[in-house]
């Protein structure tokens, strides 16, 4: 027992030289991973990992204070999701039961689940655990090793199976690679299926006529997106002083602060002092900068963690209604979208995210009006054209297949669409340095 005890100082002693590490000075610093964890059947504590081994977990409990345990005492460890975006999985209930849908977010007092695209919060204490399920990416990969070696007919399948999800395009590539050298009769015929699949599916796409100048037009319509560059740059913008994200600023960046502003109250005078501001927290230098308004040093501030007002943005606007209702190839993301053009490439969250929310911001109406009220949320006409026509003055223009986005069983979506509109409220609202998104005015990814 005092062999534990002796185990269990030592990490907490050296856990804060683990946080200081080299580590702390890179890019890829993630967010401490969030555990609820059972000591008993009454007693449970809350809070983020600092430190943890095959033998010892200690964590920062919500109330900031440090606490440690043997692994083999504690009954259980539960481990919360992270969700950049919302996945795909099952919440397990305490009473037994399952919900299966989309988990919007996994927080120590609610979880967030979206059933038949009915928003459904549920307390943490009625739920047992959360299972995730696999991401696309994760199929494609694992149904791709098991088809290298299950010959032509594993191959098919897996082309198959792409063309189910409506990835045409790795459906094609899949198909074009398939070696048909040694194939057998089910094989040529599963072909020939598949190829008609395909050739259906384009047939589809190109229903306004392939090859017009009215369709490449429509097809040059389509935003660019946004660099990573600009991606981080937004993110910059964005950032909250009072809930701020983690932010990481160069040694270098500091140097010039003090080269270019020493003459300013912000900068310290003697070198002790300067001294101080490398060993500063991020975010302190990041509001120096801000004061300052050095603009053209935003791009090297790094922001690691999503500010709170674009995390609102994806996860209750983008990828709870905007993605699925307007974002679709026969909506706003097709080529018969009409003026207001969004993307869709779901293997560049980030950048598709920021570009659509951005498009949003920018476009203007016919009569020069925006669809995004700042001042006044519930009016903009991003939210009226989402009412039912009886409930709007300014509905949606008159298109075949429109429904309304914020009907009875929905409208809490615009609650949080509004919600999200109040957290981005600043007065201005600030104007990113970001070019054009029009079509042909590509940026080039940095290094």
């Amino acid at each position: 027992m005092n062999a534990r005890r002796i185990l269990l100082s030592v990490a907490c002693i050296m856990m804060p030289l683990f946080l200081q590490g080299p580590a702390a000075e890179g890019s890829g610093i993630e967010e401490r991973p969030r555990v609820i964890v059972h000591i008993t059947r009454a007693k449970q504590v809350a809070g983020h990992i600092e430190f943890e081994d095959d033998s010892v977990l200690v964590i920062e409990s919500l109330t900031g204070i440090h606490e440690s345990w043997p692994k083999s005492q504690l009954l259980d460890i539960l481990r919360l999701e992270d969700l950049p975006v919302p996945q795909h999985g099952t919440v397990i209930l305490r009473s037994g039961k399952n919900r299966k849908g989309l988990i919007v977010r996994d927080d120590f007092d609610q979880i967030e689940i979206l059933v038949s695209e009915i928003p459904i919060v549920m307390d943490r204490s009625e739920v047992s655990h959360i299972v995730l399920d696999p991401t696309f990416e994760e199929q494609y990969v694992d149904r791709k090793l098991l088809s290298r070696n299950g010959g032509i007919h594993a191959q098919l399948a897996l082309c198959q199976w792409l063309i189910n999800e409506h990835e045409y395009d790795l459906a094609r590539i899949e198909l074009d690679e398939a070696d048909m050298s040694k194939a057998d009769g089910d094989a040529a015929r599963k072909l020939r299926s598949l190829n008609a699949q395909l050739k259906l599916h384009t047939a589809e796409s190109n229903r306004s006529g392939p090859g017009t100048g009215q369709d490449k037009k429509k097809n040059d319509d389509t935003p660019r997106l946004l660099t990573s560059e600009e991606v981080n740059l937004v993110r910059v913008y964005e950032i909250d002083m009072t809930n701020p994200p983690r932010v990481l600023v160069p040694r270098d960046v500091i140097e010039k602060l003090i080269s270019r502003h020493g003459t300013s109250d912000l900068i310290p005078d003697t070198e002790a002092e300067q001294a101080d501001l490398f060993r500063a927290d991020s975010i302190e230098i990041v509001k120096i900068m801000f004061r300052l308004r050095t603009h053209d040093l935003y791009n090297r501030i790094q922001v690691i963690s999503e500010p709170v007002s674009l995390k609102l943005f994806r996860e209750r606007i983008h990828d709870s209604w905007l993605n699925n209702n307007c974002s679709t190839n026969r909506c706003h993301g097709g080529t018969d979208s009409g003026r207001l053009r969004l993307r869709r490439d779901p293997l560049t969250s980030d950048r598709t995210c920021y570009t659509n929310m951005i498009v949003l911001e920018r476009f203007r109406t016919l009569d020069g009006m925006p669809i995004i009220d700042w001042e006044r949320p519930a009016r903009s006409l991003l939210l009226q054209y989402g009412l039912p026509r009886s409930e709007t003055m300014t509905p949606h223009p008159d298109v075949p297949g429109w429904t309304p986005v914020f009907d009875t069983r929905h409208r809490e979506l615009m609650n949080n669409s509004i919600s999200w509109m109040n957290s981005m409220k600043t007065t201005p609202r600030p104007q990113y340095p970001i070019p054009d998104l029009s079509p042909g005015k590509a940026v080039p990814e940095g290094p």
